[in-house]
């Protein structure tokens, strides 16, 4: 039985991780941090969460907590995955990685002199059904890919989660919090590194206000070309699109979770649609983080995937 600490308890470990936890049977959540002490004593009594924490340093003393679980606003996430590294406490973190590359470099280089495994948690990567699109893709089943349309937009004034409006709690707008995700999809999918990134904020991002819609212009080494269209302003919605030399390929709301979701393949010739269950992607994630865990590394998605994708966060927010 692996057991967890989940570090910022808040709606994300709530709705996310509590579901997941349910579900693996080798792991649980022994102990959780909050900051306000009333806030943490009933969510322990709620969940059947056996202790917690208002400080950080004082569950990461608890002999009990054999990893963390980091979920808490991304400025918060430099501090406390240095605490984490430097009590030996493997680490999954939630995205995007810090405030700015600077940091995420210091939270990589401690991790590495502290022998404290490290795992960027991007969760897409463990949806089943982009497993499948990566698949086709391998397999050239539309060809030569020349262009990748990516959407991810909601509407932020339906969540409940304040500090995402916060420009300093929160790091960004929806490029951080939607766009991370879609900028490391692509990145998993092609294995490339991304050699020209171009932004348009609307507004744009300031210490005292975060952007509400973004578009991001990618280029990879290889030639292909991407983009990535974030809203905080628009309806829920989320899609890919893979333009090859053979056709097209296009999927929505892709990461719905216990859900069938369909893949549309269009050449000249044929239309197809292939149909792939999505489990748990949280699950996935986890129970991955586990078994490297396990072998002591290395890890699937190591923190240095979270850093390379933070810089591509500072080139679109202008802190390069």
């Amino acid at each position: 039985m692996m057991k967890f600490g989940i570090i910022g308890f808040g709606r994300h470990a709530v709705k996310r991780l509590i579901p997941a936890f349910e579900i693996i049977e080798d792991a649980e959540i022994v102990a959780i941090q909050k900051r306000q002490q009333d806030a943490v004593g009933a969510a322990c009594a709620k969940y059947g969460i056996p202790r917690g924490y208002t400080d950080v340093d004082a569950l990461l003393k608890d002999r009990e907590v054999d990893v963390v679980f980091i979920a808490s606003p991304p400025a918060l996430h430099h501090e406390q995955v240095l605490q984490s590294a430097r009590a030996g406490k493997p680490i999954l973190l939630e995205k995007p990685m810090s405030a700015n590359a600077a940091e995420a470099e210091e939270m990589v280089r401690v991790c590495h002199e502290n022998h404290t495994l490290f795992s960027a948690g991007f969760c897409m990567r463990n949806v089943d059904s982009i497993a499948v699109v990566k698949d086709l893709l391998d397999s050239g089943r539309i060809g030569e890919i020349g262009y990748v349309e990516a959407r991810f937009t909601y509407d932020a004034n339906l969540s409940d989660r304040g500090w995402l409006h916060d420009p300093i709690m929160s790091a960004g707008g929806p490029v951080a919090d939607l766009g991370s995700h879609m900028i490391d999809i692509i990145s998993y999918l092609f294995r490339e590194r991304f050699v020209d990134v171009r932004s348009f904020l609307r507004p744009a991002y300031t210490e005292t206000d975060i952007e509400k819609q973004g578009l991001i212009i990618l280029q990879m080494e290889s030639g292909k070309m991407a983009s990535v269209h974030t809203s905080f302003e628009l309806p829920r919605s989320k899609s890919m699109v893979f333009h090859g030399a053979k056709g097209v390929m296009h999927l929505a709301e892709f990461s719905l979770t216990h859900s069938d979701i369909d893949i549309h393949i269009e050449t000249a010739d044929s239309t197809e649609t292939i149909s792939v269950h999505n489990d748990d992607h949280f699950v996935n994630m986890i129970r991955q983080f586990m078994d490297d865990v396990r072998k002591g590394g290395p890890m699937t998605c190591p923190g240095e995937v979270g850093l390379a994708n933070q810089r591509i966060l500072d080139i679109v927010y202008g802190r390069d």
